[in-house]
């Protein structure tokens, strides 16, 4: 297989998922236990990514949850302790 080598293409979305996960946390914060947010995803990958960004985000706010994918194929994040 040849991988083609590119020079001079800038990164881009630096830091998204940083912030993301800061907005996450914040998110967080403020719910209650009990309390749940919907995540619309456009297919599994992006479900897969959100749950990825959403547990690491969960663990450093110190709390936990769980998500489910409802009949529409979105993520609901309930915060449970």
């Amino acid at each position: 297989m040849k991988i083609k080598i590119e020079k001079g293409i800038p990164i881009s979305g630096q830091g998204s998922l940083k912030s993301k996960s800061s907005v996450y946390r914040k998110v967080f914060a403020e719910m209650e236990v009990g309390d749940s947010f919907l995540i619309k995803a456009a297919n599994s990958v992006d479900k897969l990514k959100a749950r990825s960004l959403l547990t690491r985000a969960a663990l450093n706010a110190g709390v936990k949850i769980t998500t489910r994918t409802d009949e529409d194929g979105n993520l609901r994040v309930w915060k449970t302790d």
